[in-house]
C-alpha cells in the first residue's frame, strides 16, 4: 500500500504526550475524556490480559493516575472511573 497522507484528521490526545503507548492506553486515555463510567477489555487467554494488565498498572503508576482503577477477571480487565467526592454545599 505504501504512504497515506490524510489532513484534518483528529489527533488523539495520546500521541501529543511524545511517546507512542500502547493501543490499550489510548483507548483508556480517551475513556477517561469521555462520559463513561467503566470500560471492560475482553482478550483471548487469561495470559494476554495480564500483560495488558501490567502495561496499564505500570503507566497509571508511572503517571500518577488516581482517577481510575483497574480489576482483572480471567481474560478481562475492567477499567472504572474514580468519582471525586465533595463535601455537602461544595460544587465539584
Amino acid at each position: 500500500m505504501g504512504m497515506m497522507i490524510n489532513f484534518d484528521v483528529k489527533i488523539p490526545e495520546s500521541a501529543k504526550l511524545g511517546r507512542t503507548p500502547s493501543v490499550e492506553i489510548e483507548a483508556v486515555v480517551e475513556f477517561l475524556a469521555s462520559t463513561h463510567k467503566n470500560m471492560c477489555l475482553e482478550y483471548d487467554t487469561s495470559k494476554q490480559a495480564s500483560g495488558k494488565c501490567s502495561t496499564l498498572r505500570g503507566w497509571k503508576k508511572k503517571e500518577n493516575r488516581s482517577d481510575f482503577n483497574i480489576y482483572k477477571m480471567a481474560e478481562k480487565i475492567f477499567i472504572e472511573k474514580i468519582v471525586a467526592k465533595t463535601k455537602r454545599g461544595e460544587k465539584q
